[in-house]
């Protein structure tokens, strides 16, 4: 584990790689069961966070907390695995904020006033520590995959997949979001299509920590 002393041992690279593809299907699975079940529920117009706010939220908001915790085991497991080089530290604990902000999203979710969904600030910070975080964690991370054995066929992928992740979500906080943003009346999809970026790289660089030799 590069030298240094694990303080979570139970947390191993194979531990986390499964922690990575259960977060990314579990909430892929929650926001697209719970959008179906709810036929006012617009998934083009309409952000994720809106589902907490409908009959039943609480399992949105239970969904951004079990996958944050997830996420953070992933984190923690990517932080202890062999990567080397620039990013090797820096983006692992960048996953790590993200799986932070995706807690705060459910611990804090948006509000319900005059039947109309409303952001609080809680929620917009840690909606914003989730995507940022992500995407510059697997960003950085990637710049490391290519001095590492088991990574190097991510490396490619994970950046390119890190770097539509941020510039997308710049997108969508400033032109999405705004109500006369040009693409407001597509937030709900380009947010999706923002997910499907991050989540995708997440298995990808789950199953590369799956892969890995057991460390001594």
């Amino acid at each position: 584990m590069n030298g240094e002393k694990n303080i979570l041992p139970w947390i191993d690279q194979k531990l986390a790689g499964r922690a990575g593809i259960f977060s990314a299907v579990l909430f892929g699975f929650v926001i697209t069961a719970q959008g179906a079940l709810h036929p006012g529920y617009n998934q083009v117009r309409e952000i994720i966070s809106v589902l907490g706010t409908c009959h039943n939220g609480w399992i949105q908001n239970m969904n951004f907390i079990i996958t944050g915790v997830a996420m953070l085991i992933f984190a923690r497991g990517l932080w202890t695995s062999s990567l080397r080089g620039f990013g090797a530290r820096f983006g692992p604990a960048l996953l790590g904020v993200s799986a932070i902000g995706l807690i705060m999203a459910g611990f804090f979710p948006m509000a319900r006033a005059g039947g109309i969904s409303v952001q609080t600030p809680a929620h917009a910070l840690g909606a914003i520590l989730a995507f940022l975080g992500a995407g510059l964690g697997l960003f950085f991370s990637s710049l490391a995959f290519g001095r590492s054995k088991g990574f190097r066929d991510a490396s490619i992928g994970v950046g390119l997949a890190g770097f539509g992740v941020v510039s997308l979500f710049l997108a969508f906080m400033f032109l999405a979001i705004p109500s006369e943003g040009p693409f407001h009346a597509y937030a709900g999809l380009l947010q999706r299509v923002i997910l499907v970026l991050w989540l995708v790289a997440v298995i990808a660089v789950s199953k590369c920590l799956i892969r890995q030799p057991e460390q001594a």
